[in-house]
């Protein structure tokens, strides 16, 4: 990556960093790698066991991680690789839920 053109308002003087007037955080969900899409259609299919799908989430994750870390998140997240829904996984969690397999399931990609 290239460095930022200097500022015109700082004239040439160092800043530290700059504090918007607003808050930005995410909510952990992250796009999902290649290689991940790829081994989730893989273990769809039966080519690849549970294991082996761990074993590349688990890889996705680290290197996820390390990413955040590398460009300075106070507070990183796993992406939520692991999760095949945005709703079911949380609802599935709580007391009282039952799931069923319906007509029509939209997953994470």
């Amino acid at each position: 990556m290239g460095e930022a053109a200097p500022d015109r308002r700082t004239r040439g003087r160092s800043v530290g960093p700059l504090k918007p007037p607003f808050g930005a955080d995410h909510v952990g969900s992250l796009l999902r790698p290649a290689a991940l899409k790829a081994a989730r259609a893989k273990r769809e299919r039966g080519e690849i066991d549970a294991a082996a799908l761990a074993e590349i989430e688990d890889r996705e994750i680290a290197a996820v991680i390390k990413k955040q870390e590398e460009i300075g998140l106070q507070s990183v997240t796993d992406g939520e690789f692991r999760r095949a829904f945005w709703q079911i996984d949380f609802l599935e969690r709580l007391d009282g839920v039952e799931s069923y397999t319906g007509e029509r399931m939209v997953k994470f990609q």
